[in-house]
């Protein structure tokens, strides 16, 4: 029986194979860097590697950084089953192999420190980039709001001017609350707790239009277009339901191509009430699908990029919307394909 890193090398195909068996879809997309750490761990039994020279913690730092968006439960239930499968495929009787059993589990706590900390890293860096973005966003209303303040301070300010200072106030301030509702949305959600709703008989025609008059208003050089194909009564927090509509459609405006109409269809089956909004323009990467509803991630990838452009927003529309059809008992989700995005948000019937 030839020595425990020999082995690894030599029947790398067999144990990873054995241990996609084993592990969860959640877990597959690290199949590639489970591969790698092996191979790393190979080496440092080899080498009798210590910690601050461990090839697998090194492989780990740099496929994690590959892959900002991780998640460390994830990670560490890969290299948990790293730990299962290799001794049920390499169980020789050599007493000599204990040694070689010892660098192995060493090695792969080498692997499961690094993950951690770069996990730790991860999170201290989301952390500065989501208040960072958030005061960011924060400022542009309140400037606008000081700026008409210092305006309707002038006694010589014309009366109809005057309101104009009065309504762009209530705009901005109506921005901040929203702005600051998704933030704490998102924290309930991040704490475990869902998010309260007050279901009671609509009709989903009138929270479309509203949803439609909110994007108008916020976007008035995009051409929003609505259609229905069935009656649409339904039971739902009308004000919710009308806020995933409008974060949606606010999605497709800066997803869709400029100048093109943005749809919204909404039709109705005995099981679901459903919404799609289409919209026009090129594809999206694979970054962008895997993580459009999770503000974590694309703040992570965001932050791992210094070099690339910052993200235009928090991010936080698409997650809410999922949350708001979620705690209704829908979903929402996203293709993309011949030119097009669509986001499709369901309810069910009853």
């Amino acid at each position: 029986m030839p020595r425990l890193p020999t082995f690894i090398v030599d029947n790398i195909d067999r144990i990873i194979a054995e241990w996609k068996r084993a592990a969860l879809p959640t877990v597959l997309p690290f199949e590639g860097q489970a591969k790698q750490i092996l191979m790393a761990i190979a080496a440092d039994i080899e080498a009798n590697a210590r910690q601050s020279d461990s090839s697998a913690a090194v492989t780990v730092r740099t496929a994690l950084r590959t892959r900002p968006d991780f998640d460390v439960q994830q990670v560490g239930e890969a290299l948990r089953l790293l730990r299962v499968v290799v001794p049920a495929v390499w169980n020789p009787a050599d007493g000599h192999a204990v040694e070689d059993w010892r660098r192995f589990h060493d090695a792969l706590d080498f692997a499961v420190g690094e993950a951690i900390a770069q996990y730790a890293l991860q999170v201290e860096r989301t952390r500065s980039l989501l208040l960072g973005m958030l005061g960011h966003d924060l400022r542009t209303p309140l400037s606008a709001i000081h700026m008409a303040c210092q305006y309707l301070g002038r006694d010589d300010a014309p009366s109809d001017r005057k309101r104009e200072a009065v309504a762009r106030v209530s705009r901005c301030a109506g921005t901040m609350e929203g702005m600051i509702r998704d933030v704490l949305d998102f924290a309930r959600s991040r704490l475990g707790k869902k998010m309260a709703v007050a279901r009671k008989p609509v009709d989903l025609v009138a929270a479309c239009h509203e949803a439609l008059e909110d994007i108008r208003a916020e976007h008035p050089r995009c051409e929003f277009r609505f259609e229905q194909t069935s009656c649409l009564d339904g039971i739902a927090d009308i004000a919710r339901l009308r806020q995933a509509l409008r974060n949606l459609l606010d999605s497709a405006s800066r997803n869709g191509a400029r100048g093109m109409p943005i749809l919204l269809h909404a039709s109705a089956s005995n099981e679901r009430i459903v919404f799609r909004v289409t919209c026009k323009g090129q594809g999206m990467s694979p970054d962008t699908m895997r993580t459009m509803f999770d503000p974590i991630a694309q703040l992570a990838i965001a932050g791992a990029n210094p070099d690339g452009n910052p993200p235009a927003d928090l991010g936080l529309e698409l997650f809410i919307a999922r949350e708001i059809l979620r705690v209704h008992g829908g979903d929402v989700d996203v293709a993309a394909g011949g030119g097009e995005t669509v986001f499709e948000a369901w309810l069910p019937a009853r």
